[in-house]
């Protein structure tokens, strides 16, 4: 399905050969989503938009990783990702948790 002045999101389980260069990362930390920049002082896009999602996962946060990397699809040319974090997880700098 395709949405006016929207990239169109493609589900997949297993990522494209080959892999696309840029990643967006969807990371959550009991119910609440990570976003950067700008996204960070507003409310976040919804997927298919232009989400602050990181294009890697925080090096902050990698030892706070409590699951394995989900691969959702590609957005944009994008590998989009899934990471959870642990509960009480701080945001890196110039990131904020928001609600689901």
């Amino acid at each position: 399905m395709r949405y006016a002045g929207r990239v169109p999101f493609v589900p997949l389980t297993t990522p494209p050969e080959p892999a696309p260069d840029a990643a967006a990362w969807l990371v959550v930390r009991e119910g609440e989503v990570l976003v950067v920049g700008e996204e960070a002082t507003a409310a976040p896009s919804p997927p298919g938009g232009s989400p602050g999602w990181p294009a890697a996962l925080p090096a902050e946060l990698e030892a706070a990783t409590d699951t394995d990397p989900v691969f959702l699809g590609v957005e944009g040319g994008r590998a989009c990702w899934a990471q959870g974090v642990g509960a009480g997880t701080p945001a890196p700098t110039g990131t904020r948790w928001v609600g689901l």
